[in-house]
């Protein structure tokens, strides 16, 4: 394994000549983050309320609740978005991909290995999933990826010509 490299099974890494490296877009995080989590918490406490509550529930105090646990909630979110922005690289090279799994474990899939290109959303954020030939493990390549045209181009560039991720991008 090449030193410095935190990717598992990326011994052809040190002969790639060409690569791009990019990071999770803190402005799809940071949107995702407001719109799902906090919107969704609002929703929540809304209906709680209204059930525990019944008759006696006043929404104006609801609502200066809500204000103040925005200012908060919006903080936590920027939080959140700028370490996963800064800890979650992907890269792209002319042997594979460096990606991670589902459970955050980084690991390399190099474009002869991939067996299937499957896409997914969760929650409203894209998704590869590149299933492994030779260990059937899946990488989750996303792609949320800042900057998106560089991203883009970068797999276009380095992906085979042949190979079937290139529909993807095209």
């Amino acid at each position: 394994m090449r030193k410095g490299c935190r990717y598992k099974n990326v011994d052809s890494l040190s002969s790639m000549d060409k690569r791009g490296s990019f990071r999770l877009s803190f402005r799809v995080l940071f949107f995702w983050l407001v719109v799902v989590c906090v919107l969704m918490g609002w929703l929540c406490a809304l209906v709680l309320l209204v059930f525990l509550e019944g008759k006696r529930f006043a929404f104006a105090k609801y609502l200066h609740a809500i204000f103040r646990a925005s200012v908060w909630h919006l903080a936590l979110a920027a939080m959140m978005a700028t370490a996963f922005s800064l800890c979650i690289r992907q890269a792209v090279t002319s042997g594979g991909v460096a990606a991670h799994t589902f459970w955050g474990v980084r690991r390399f899939t190099s474009w002869s290995d991939v067996m299937a290109i499957r896409p997914c959303s969760i929650l409203g954020l894209k998704f590869l999933r590149l299933d492994s030939r030779s260990d059937g493990k899946t990488a989750w390549l996303s792609l949320f990826l800042s900057p998106k045209s560089e991203f883009r181009g970068a797999m276009l560039r380095l992906a085979p010509p042949e190979h079937a991720i290139r529909a993807y991008f095209a």
